[in-house]
């Protein structure tokens, strides 16, 4: 069906003239039938994995998304058609690194230019159909957000909303699998692409070729467009946008790039925007449960109560993805310290640039429950303390270290915030913060004579229970033990050392921190941080080596 779908619509340009109308019946025939082709493959290739990873039809894929993209002669494009194949693709992809380096590959033997057409997609407006295809970049797509009554508006939104989940799968590694473990078939054997499986990732260089396509310039004017948008369509492409640029934001070029677009102030606009909308929602949902008295009120309330549910589920989303992206954008010096204090005099930063933290914690408060919230926001806290004392002394200030340690407690089984928190806190202790000593006293006070905060910040940590945390819950975890052990260390605990628990979760023995590596070895087990007393190398008997005695 894929190949016929289109030799038959370029053949169909030169016969049957003289008959417009069951030509169009034809053609709509055929594409419908194409349609849900594609939609039936999509289900497969997501259903069953060894179906997925002997996928090899992308010659036929890049001919058929070409054609209905690029195709001048229609006057009408099936965008539904675009979307079906952009999903498609997305799928095939999905944890499969053959079919990521495959579709790349494909791009550059046809010369048909995919990063290109994807990108076609994510700046074309219904007024381009009126046009024969022509297009400027970002000018057009304010028709395609604001026009809510159109249908294929619509359509168009899920095409964009699928071109940026592709460009996100195609720029992150995501198959961890065994190469030995790939099936084909229910017989075992093993896949056609499974038996090379790439044991690189190509995410980087897919990320560097999107980059110089200029996909970054794309995102960005697009998110300028839908950011003030509060439709939940709107949202979720609000979302995937940002997600997409943050899988992009991983070279300190793509990043000052960005931020020179503006990227910084319309993120903390999406931000603030979000919070806001939460705040109200909790107001209203609290003020309507004061005052339900009678049934078809509380009926109401459940409706009402429902509503505010989805939109703060997609509201979550967005704050989430935000933070996701202020995270990656925290690699760059410059730009994690305007993130953090504001302003800035660095080439990437503005002065008219906000502090983004006071944000970052009130979501880590309202999403106390968002693992990914939670998350993101430890994340971008590690990056920001990261060799910058006078960011660490801003997030003390304004009680950075609670919102970690609060994130680490709420969430004592998720091993990523574990880890991430343990980062974070042992970024806060790693350097000496200027102005503090070890007399010092006033914690998180202002001194009546220096206009700066001067803080002790290992006595912080461990006033606010830091040392429990780090040592019981994410001391317990293998994947954040190595973390929470050099959190320990940095913050002055004496006697830490390296614990091996059994899968029955009992202390067999205790490891010296200077010989690890024998325990991280022994798989299917955990490690655990304990705190005890040192023991002694010291050998008060001397032994005289018989080697000198044979000399």
């Amino acid at each position: 069906v894929m190949s016929s779908s289109s030799s038959s619509s370029s053949s169909n340009n030169n016969n049957d003239k003289d008959h417009g109308g069951d030509k169009d019946d034809i053609i709509n025939t055929r594409e419908t039938i194409l349609q849900e082709t594609l939609k039936t493959l999509t289900l497969l290739l997501g259903s069953i994995p060894p179906l997925r990873d002997s996928f090899v039809a992308w010659e036929r894929w890049m001919e058929l998304f070409q054609l209905f993209v690029v195709n001048e002669e229609k006057k009408k494009k099936n965008w539904r058609i675009v979307t079906e194949l952009l999903r498609l693709a997305h799928v095939a992809c999905l944890n499969c690194e053959p079919n990521k380096v495959n579709w790349m590959r494909t791009c550059r033997r046809r010369n048909a230019g995919g990063i290109g057409l994807v990108l076609k997609c994510l700046k074309y407006s219904p007024k381009d159909d009126e046009e024969d295809g022509e297009e400027e970049q970002g000018g057009d797509v304010v028709e395609i957000i604001n026009n809510n009554n159109n249908n294929n508006t619509q359509i168009m939104k899920m095409m964009m909303i699928q071109a940026c989940k592709l460009i996100i799968v195609l720029c992150r590694f995501d198959d961890f699998r065994d190469p030995s473990s790939v099936t084909s078939s229910a017989s075992g054997q093993p896949s056609l692409s499974g038996a090379g499986l790439p044991t690189v990732s190509s995410a980087h260089d897919n990320v560097l070729e999107f980059s110089r396509e200029g996909t970054v310039p794309v995102l960005v004017n697009l998110l300028k467009t839908t950011c003030r948008e509060t439709q939940k369509q709107k949202q979720e492409l609000c979302s995937t946008l940002l997600q997409a640029l943050r899988v992009l934001a991983i070279q300190d070029d793509i990043i000052q790039s960005m931020v020179a677009m503006g990227l910084l102030q319309v993120v903390q606009e999406i931000t603030c925007t979000s919070l806001d909308v939460q705040e109200k929602e909790d107001l209203t949902t609290a003020d309507t449960t004061l005052h339900s008295k009678e049934k078809e009120e509380e009926e109401e309330e459940d409706t009402t109560s429902t509503l505010s549910l989805k939109s703060s589920s997609s509201s979550a989303n967005l704050v989430a993805a935000a933070l996701g992206l202020m995270r990656n954008l925290s690699g760059n010096d410059d730009i994690k310290t305007t993130l953090c204090i504001g302003g800035g005099s660095g080439k990437t930063s503005s002065s008219s640039t906000k502090a983004a933290l006071p944000q970052i914690l009130q979501a880590m408060k309202l999403y106390l429950s968002h693992t990914k919230i939670q998350q993101h926001g430890c994340g971008t806290l590690a990056a920001m303390a990261l060799r910058r004392p006078s960011n660490v002394t801003e997030i003390l200030s304004q009680n950075g270290h609670l919102a970690i340690l609060r994130a680490m407690k709420s969430h004592p089984t998720n091993v990523a915030i574990q880890r991430q928190g343990s980062l974070a806190l042992r970024n806060i202790v790693s350097r000496p913060l200027s102005g503090t000593t070890a007399d010092n006293n006033n914690n998180g006070k202002k001194d009546e004579d220096d206009s700066s905060y001067s803080f002790n910040a290992k006595e912080m940590l461990l006033e606010s229970g830091a040392e429990h945390v780090l040592q019981n819950i994410a001391g317990a975890h293998q994947g954040s033990v190595d973390e929470a052990y050099a959190a320990l260390r940095d913050l002055g605990i004496e006697g830490v050392k390296l614990c091996k628990v059994g899968s029955d979760g009992q202390l067999q023995s205790r490891v010296s921190s200077y010989n690890v590596e024998a325990v991280m070895a022994a798989a299917g087990e955990g490690m655990a941080a304990t705190t005890h007393k040192k023991v002694s190398n010291f050998r008060p008997v001397f032994e005289t080596s018989r080697v000198l005695d044979d000399l």
